[in-house]
């Protein structure tokens, strides 16, 4: 064992110094993306109190100017979450009524989409999208939000959903048919990803699958484990060629999720899981190949996210 470990210890010691230097260096030392990708087609999660109407029209209207300026298509107004038998836990009604209002003279451009978190028992809830009672209540929820509050279209955040789950597409078959016609339908789903955990995230076909029944899909490529900012790159541009050949011959769009918070997890480490390597990761995957059915880039969130980081945005992405 002494004598193996003579043989090795160099070896070792230069790899961990690699690994270290990669991972304080990375991406400073690697060339920047060439090219421009933004279509102005953006998203960005928004936090609850707007639903909630904590603030005022004023706000409201600089929130939607501002947001139009910056190349957003895009607004998912968090409308909270949901009790197990699929009524919305926070109704704010006149409240949201109020929002759709202010930003569609505001901000005409900008879609106004209902963020609606479910979550089952894997998650943060006990929501069953087996059960068809559930699913009626949940879209009759969604049908008030767009019809008597004025959203423009809704987006399920469905967690934990694994890989084939039939409820999920039940959910969005159910809402085409009960919504108005014209009313935009959206998913905001989990990544793909590599063996040996596959399992962990969604196959191609099961996106294909989603896709077939709703106008976008947000990539959430976030809380990934991906704790080497070199990996969590790869990450991120594997799901910009996975997704898009999943979208690819469907009427389905799709965006990709970027983090602006900076809380560590066990699922995400702020140094590798940064708006900048997003981007960049992004870029370069778009740059490697295009892809028709790719809209842009999904925010998360508006609340976390600083100056700085709306600098990179603008300097990064929109230029």
């Amino acid at each position: 064992m002494k004598r193996y470990w003579k043989k090795t210890r160099w070896p070792i010691a230069i790899l961990i110094a690699l690994f270290v230097f990669d991972y304080w260096t990375f991406p400073l030392l690697s060339k920047s993306p060439e090219g421009c990708f933004d279509q102005g087609r953006n998203g960005i999660w928004m936090r609850y109190p707007w639903y909630f109407g904590e603030h005022t029209d004023g706000e409201v209207q600089q929130m939607a100017s501002r947001l139009c300026e910056d190349g957003f298509a895009y607004a998912y107004f968090h409308a909270r979450d949901v009790r197990p038998d699929g009524s919305l836990r926070y109704p704010h009604w006149a409240e949201a009524k109020r929002l759709n209002r202010t930003i569609a003279q505001a901000g005409p451009a900008l879609k106004r989409v209902a963020w609606i978190y479910v979550g089952n028992s894997r998650g943060r809830g006990a929501v069953d999208l087996l059960n068809e009672e559930v699913r009626t209540k949940l879209v009759s929820e969604a049908r008030r939000l767009v019809v008597e509050c004025g959203f423009q279209g809704i987006q399920w955040d469905y967690e934990i959903c694994g890989d084939g789950e039939r409820g999920m597409l039940r959910l969005l078959e159910d809402s085409r048919k009960a919504l108005p016609p014209a009313t935009w339908l959206g998913a905001a789903v989990p990544t793909w990803y590599p063996w040996p955990l596959s399992s962990v995230g969604w196959s191609e076909s099961y996106f294909r699958a989603v896709a077939d029944r709703c106008d976008q899909i947000a990539v959430m490529a976030y809380d990934s484990a991906a704790y080497s900012p070199r990996l969590y790159s790869w990450f991120v541009a594997q799901q910009v060629a996975i997704v898009g050949r999943a979208v690819k011959g469907s009427r389905c769009r799709y965006v990709i999720g970027v983090p602006t918070y900076e809380d560590g997890t066990r699922s995400h480490n702020p140094r590798a899981e940064c708006l900048t390597i997003a981007l960049r990761a992004v870029k370069s995957a778009l740059a490697e190949k295009s892809s028709p059915r790719f809209e842009g880039v999904a925010i998360f969130a508006d609340y976390t996210t600083d100056s700085t980081e709306w600098r990179t945005y603008r300097n990064l992405w929109r230029r």
